[in-house]
């Protein structure tokens, strides 16, 4: 079974690297990661860079969209869902 998570985010790093850990310790591993930036910084792009060459072994398509169209979560999900595969 493929699995897709799509997580929508604004500027929050730390709570992006609880949700991915948390995410890397449950049984089935889904097979792409995305994460739906809606903040102006780009620390989330950078954990997702972390996670991507630390977790390669695992095959797991990480992927970051920086959101420039509508600030909210319902966007994020809709961009998200549009780019899954």
């Amino acid at each position: 079974m493929d699995i897709s998570v799509i997580i929508v985010t604004y500027n929050r790093p730390t709570d992006l690297i609880n949700c991915l850990n948390s995410i890397l310790t449950q049984t089935l591993i889904p097979r792409e990661i995305i994460v739906v930036d809606n903040g102006d910084v780009r620390k989330n792009q950078d954990v997702i860079e972390k996670y991507r060459n630390e977790f390669s072994r695992l095959n797991i398509n990480f992927r970051y969209i920086q959101n420039f169209i509508e600030n909210s979560a319902n966007c994020g999900r809709m961009i998200g869902v549009k780019n899954a595969k």
